[in-house]
Parts: C-alpha cells; structure tokens; sequence
C-alpha cells in the first residue's frame, strides 16, 4: 500500500462546530495517525467532507441549507 485515503471527523475536532474549542485527544489521534503513515512509507490523503461538520460549523442546517 503506497498511500491511505481518510477523512476527517470534525465532530472529534470540533465537538461543538466552532474553534472556541478544538478537541486536543482528537488532534493528537490525527497526528499520531499521519506520523505512523509516513513512519511506514504510506502517503496520508486527507479528504475533507464538509458533511460531517456539526451543527454550526455546517452551514446552518447542513443539507436543509440552500447555501450550503
């Protein structure tokens, strides 16, 4: 395997959707995902979906949203 493809969990990083408070374990998790990738000569492919963001980091009403 030459590269790994994942997304992000933004409810683990952002419980409440804002960045008045950024889950430390959740960054930690990631980091130390990344660091073992390349440790392991694999490529790490971050996807971001933003369908996965809470509430207010969302859009507002996420699908129910016409801006979003």
């Amino acid at each position: 395997m030459s590269h790994y493809r994942f997304s992000l969990s933004w409810a683990r990083l952002l419980p409440d959707g804002t960045t008045g408070n950024i889950n430390q374990p959740g960054v930690d998790y990631y980091n130390n995902l990344i660091d073992e990738l390349i440790a392991n000569g694999i490529q790490p492919q971050v996807r971001k979906l933003t369908t996965t963001l809470s509430y207010p980091g969302g859009g507002g009403g996420g699908g129910r949203n016409k801006y979003y």
